[in-house]
């Protein structure tokens, strides 16, 4: 877990935020195509998160966990939970926030990639 948590920390410039009915469904960018933000993961387990784009602004905090956590062809792959402190959305309190991801040595995939995925580029490492 602590090679895992090596490769997840640092901060991801948000690149697509997309969601789809079922898997034969198109693609929808939940904050339009001009979607931007930042995620990221410390050190310290702290983790913030703001998206934005088509008018809204949207951002949480809170503490990060790697829950599994394995190899795939080189990439990172694995599940990792969000204990959100805070957040622009209340509901997301208290919801389940455990969620699939996958690093490569430049991109972070949060989500199933079948039906919703946050894909973010990194921007640096040492956090």
């Amino acid at each position: 877990v602590d090679a895992a948590r090596a490769q997840l920390v640092g901060a991801w410039r948000v690149t697509a935020y997309d969601d789809r009915a079922s898997t034969d469904a198109p693609w929808v960018p939940s904050y339009g195509d001009d979607v931007d933000g930042l995620i990221i993961y410390h050190d310290t387990s702290w983790l913030s998160i703001c998206i934005s784009g088509d008018g809204r602004y949207d951002s949480y905090f809170g503490h990060f966990q790697i829950l599994e956590a394995s190899s795939d062809g080189g990439d990172l792959v694995g599940r990792v939970n969000h204990e959100l402190v805070a957040s622009s959305i209340p509901e997301l309190l208290t919801l389940d926030q455990s969620r699939p991801f996958r690093v490569t040595e430049t991109m972070l995939v949060l989500g199933d990639s079948r039906t919703w995925r946050r894909v973010g580029k990194r921007l640096f490492a040492d956090l």
